[in-house]
This record gives structure tokens, sequence and C-alpha cells, in this order.
């Protein structure tokens, strides 16, 4: 079996307050995890759409969009806030443990978490 290179937390959201689904929410959430897991942060991007720029039947494509990129890889966040839904995936070649960040992201979005799922990648 080759050998193991790191670890990609996966989880879905879903009936998420909107309140701190705002760029400044993101970005502290970013900073926070990354504290939670002992990561060192590099670059961060962030995105917010215009909500007027789609119609109601682009729900999915309204929202906060983020990259914090760590030392070990990477944090990735899409927020939709009409759909009350956040996605996350953390990528890193460090061991974390899933379970602390799944605890920490329900109570900092106060929302559900409706699929997790965590990867060994080889």
């Amino acid at each position: 079996m080759p050998k193991q290179y790191g670890y990609e937390l996966i989880m879905d959201l879903h009936e998420c307050p909107t309140t701190i689904m705002t760029k400044g929410g993101v970005e502290n959430y970013c900073k926070r995890v990354c504290e939670l897991i002992d990561m060192n942060p590099e670059d961060f991007h962030i995105w917010a759409s215009n909500p007027e720029d789609y119609d109601s039947d682009s729900d999915h494509l309204h929202g906060v969009s983020a990259v914090q990129f760590i030392t070990t890889s990477s944090l990735v966040i899409h927020t939709l806030p009409k759909m009350k839904r956040i996605y996350i995936n953390i990528f890193s070649c460090k061991r974390f443990e899933a379970k602390d960040v799944s605890d920490f992201t329900k109570d900092y979005f106060a929302g559900q978490i409706v699929s997790i799922t965590m990867l060994m990648r080889h």
C-alpha cells in the first residue's frame, strides 16, 4: 500500500443562520480553524458574489467563497446564504483531529452537519 500523504475533511452544513456568512465571518472562521488545528496560515483569498447578479434559480451561485492556504495545504469554504448552506474542505499533509474541527464548525456556524467525510490521501 502506498504511503499515506495527507488528510482531507469534507463537511456539508445546512440550516445555518445567514448572519455569519459574511466576508468577516468567513475570514474569522478560517483564522480560528488554523489556530485550532495548529496550522500556519499563508495567503488568504476571499470573494463575495453580488446577489443582484443572479436570478432566483441561481441561489447556488450567490455567497462568499474563500481559500486559506496553509503551509501544509489549504482550507476552502463556500457559503450559500439563500440556501442556508456551507461547504468546507480542509486538506493537509499534517494530521489534525476531524472531531475538533467539526465540533468547532457546528458551533461557529450554528448549523447542522449533514455530511462529514475524512479521507486519507495516498
